[in-house]
Formats: structure tokens, C-alpha cells, sequence
């Protein structure tokens, strides 16, 4: 029996620990196979595998899978995305995210032109799916390709940028709320790929977000708001992105309170003490009388940041006065 038979049976085993065995020897099956023959018959075999097989198995294959860049040159690692694609539709979370780690990393090594020839047809797929998960990878293989293929000349890259950027959108209005929550998680990491023209598209998804029952996304992207008036320009999207902040100080969920709290130093920072006086100011005061405890905790946090970004009249007078009152509270949490 060849050595290849053995891993054909052994990664056949009824037995967990078996099955594992061999996983973890596929590279080393490759090497001895060669290029020629692992492309022809064992990626083949391990595609046809993948069905119905154990999560844990699966889990340990998507991450074996990138170890056969020590047989393939990056460009070549191509071949390997059919399988990569399969483990990203596995209902299982945990199969999901190792396949599109591994895929991520492929991407960063392979040529722009490879990526874009390659990947944009994998997320479309993905994209394209009926089923929920697959669209989940989907959006987080977006930013890497995306990042990838902006390098090209813009004639050579528009076309594919556009089908991502349009792919993306799409997802931040999926009708499944996974999907949905997943195009938020991943939405600073696209902005940050996507040119400063696109900036109006981001800002009107993220009121969107803001705009619907849903909390999860809103708690995602709650840091995300600085990012945004880092680099919007357009004066109508700073202070559309401004009074969504603004209203989730003051939001029914503590929740969201909690979060915002958090934001408010680095936020002042990028406003200066004039527009943030003039926006911010109140609403984040009001915090330090909040009736949960993590608010009022995240709000004093931003102390040391607002005295270093403030005007030093603006800080004693508004802020300062409230160090002794909360210095008396009693939850050693806060004090």
C-alpha cells in the first residue's frame, strides 16, 4: 500500500483521532505526490471528502490546507480555494472561520492579478449562495481581495472593486441578521481599503444600521464612528455621523450608553473643544449621573483623555467640577 493509500484510508477512519492523524500529515502527502499529482487527484479527493465529515476534522483541514504554500508558489495556491470555499459554507462557525483565514492568507501572497482573477469569482459565489453562511465568509474575504486587487491600475481594477463594493452593500441589507451583523463586524475594515471618494456610501450605510431595531450591528460600529470623522470630508455626512453619536449618548439602551462612553475621548480629540462644546459636551456630562454603573465607569475613563484634548477654561469649568462628587461615590468600581 502506498503512502498515499494509507492517508486515503486513514483520513477515511470512522475514528476521530485517526481522521486527525492523517489530516495533519496532508502537506507531507503533497510533497511526496508533487504538484502535478496533488492538483490532479488529492485536492479532488479532499474536496469530495469534505462533506458531511466531522467539524473538529474540517476545523484541522482548513488550516493544514495553507501549509501547502510549501509546495505551491503563492499564485499557485489558487488551487487549493475550491476546497477553502466549501469549508466556508459549513455551518459550523468555528470550520468557517479557519477556511477564511486560510483563504485571507493566501490572498495576501498572491499576485494582484491572481486575486482578482481568482477571488472575485470565490465571493461571488459565496455571495450568491441561498444559504446564510456562505454569505457570512463572503464578507469577511472582501477587504484582503479588495485591498489586493486596488494595487492594479484603475482600468485593470474598477470593474472587480465595484462587483466588491457592490457585494458588500448588498449584505449590510441581507435579509438574515447574521448576515447583517457580519457586514458590520467587517465594515471599518473595508472602509479602510475603499478610496475617500466612497466615504458618503459608508456613512449612509451606517445611519442605516443606526436606524434599525437591531443593537448588535450598532454595538459593532459604535467605535467605527471616529474612524468616519477621521476621514469624511463632505460636511453634511460629519454631522449626520455626529448626531447618530450624539443620540446613542443619550439612547434608551444602556447598552449603547455604555459603548458611546467609551468613544467620547478619542472623538473630542478629532473635534477640538469648540465642536465638541457645542455637540457633545452635555450629553457626555449627563453620563456621569447615568443610573447603571458601567456607563457612569466608561465616561470617567474619558476624563484623562478631554483633559488633554480640551481647552483647560472648558475642562475646569465643566468637567473638573465633577471629580468631587465622584470621588465620594461609593461603588469602589467608579472610585
Amino acid at each position: 500500500m502506498t503512502t498515499y493509500q494509507q492517508f486515503q484510508e486513514g483520513i477515511s477512519s470512522d475514528e476521530i483521532e485517526e481522521k486527525l492523524k492523517f489530516v495533519k500529515q496532508t502537506t507531507q502527502v503533497a510533497k511526496e505526490l508533487g504538484k502535478a499529482e496533488t492538483i490532479s487527484s488529492l485536492l479532488p479527493f479532499l474536496h469530495d471528502w469534505c462533506p458531511d465529515n466531522d467539524d473538529e476534522a474540517l476545523t484541522e483541514l482548513a488550516k493544514e490546507i495553507y501549509n501547502l504554500r510549501e509546495l505551491f508558489t503563492p499564485d499557485e495556491m489558487k488551487n487549493v480555494l475550491p476546497i477553502l470555499k466549501h469549508l466556508a459554507t459549513a455551518e459550523e462557525v468555528v470550520v468557517r472561520e479557519a477556511a477564511v483565514e486560510s483563504i485571507n492568507k493566501i490572498v495576501e501572497d498572491m499576485s494582484p492579478e491572481v486575486v482578482r482573477d481568482e477571488m472575485v469569482v470565490v465571493i461571488e459565489e459565496l455571495f450568491h449562495d441561498e444559504w446564510f453562511t456562505p454569505r457570512v465568509s463572503s464578507v469577511s474575504l472582501i477587504a484582503r481581495a479588495y485591498s489586493k486587487i486596488a494595487s492594479l491600475p484603475a482600468s485593470d481594477a474598477e470593474p472587480s472593486l465595484k462587483t466588491l463594493r457592490d457585494d458588500f452593500f448588498a449584505l449590510c441589507k441581507d435579509d438574515t441578521p447574521m448576515v447583517r451583523r457580519a457586514a458590520a463586524k467587517n465594515m471599518p475594515s473595508i472602509y479602510a481599503v475603499c478610496a475617500d471618494s466612497f466615504s458618503g456610501a459608508f456613512v449612509a450605510q451606517f445611519a442605516e444600521f443606526f436606524a434599525a431595531d437591531d443593537d448588535t450591528p450598532k454595538l459593532t460600529l459604535m467605535s467605527f464612528t471616529k474612524e468616519l470623522l477621521q476621514r469624511v470630508t463632505e460636511e453634511a455626512d460629519r454631522t449626520k455621523v455626529l448626531d447618530i453619536f450624539r443620540s446613542n449618548l443619550g439612547a434608551r439602551s444602556y447598552k449603547l450608553r455604555e459603548a458611546s462612553a467609551l468613544e467620547v475621548g478619542a472623538i473630542a480629540a478629532i473635534l477640538k473643544t469648540e465642536k465638541f462644546s457645542e455637540l457633545l459636551l452635555e450629553p457626555y456630562l449627563a453620563l456621569f449621573k447615568d443610573n447603571y454603573m458601567e456607563v457612569r465607569k466608561n465616561a470617567i475613563k474619558q476624563i484623562s483623555a478631554l483633559a488633554t484634548c480640551l481647552e483647560q477654561s472648558v475642562f475646569l469649568e465643566k468637567i473638573f467640577t465633577f471629580l468631587a462628587p465622584l470621588a465620594a461615590e461609593t461603588n469602589p468600581v467608579i472610585t
